[in-house]
């Protein structure tokens, strides 16, 4: 595959690559409520969101994709300052600007897709060192769907 630039409609590009074997792990900063067509996840997947109050209740990230990926059993894990948008499979990773949501799919976006090892293990790594990190469970997602109801800040 090699490296390739994907704009400024990247993500059929992305969806069709990362649908591979093996875990992935992503850090998306925000979800659309459509964000699982865009972004397959599957049990044993990785997906860190900032999932704080600030940007649920700015309809930023959507609860019900929350959920969606917690009953595939994706875990999911929400972090306050990420802003970044990657993505890693065994043996390729993509870097972009694109959130998973709709209106990422009407923006002019970017995103490199490629299966070079150095850039795979140091988006792995990146993923994996996130800090200050929340795991979303039930009680998360009571609390961030009232957040959502309450609405635009």
């Amino acid at each position: 595959m090699g490296t390739a630039f994907h704009g400024p409609s990247p993500w059929p590009h992305i969806t069709r690559a990362i649908r591979t074997r093996g875990p992935r792990r992503a850090a998306i900063a925000h979800l659309g409520q459509d964000a699982p067509t865009l972004l397959p996840l599957r049990a044993g997947d990785v997906l860190v969101v900032n999932a704080s109050r600030a940007a649920v209740r700015a309809h930023a990230t959507s609860p019900v994709a929350l959920a969606y990926y917690l009953d595939a059993g994706v875990r999911v894990l929400s972090s306050p300052n990420l802003h970044a948008n990657v993505i890693a499979t065994d043996r390729r990773a993509v870097i972009g600007s694109a959130n998973a949501s709709h209106s990422s799919t009407l923006a002019d976006e970017a995103a490199v897709i490629t299966d070079d090892p150095e850039v795979v293990t140091a988006v792995r790594a990146f993923i994996d060192d996130i800090e200050e990190i929340t795991e979303v469970d039930q009680t998360f997602l009571d609390n961030a769907t009232a957040q959502w109801q309450i609405g635009r800040a």
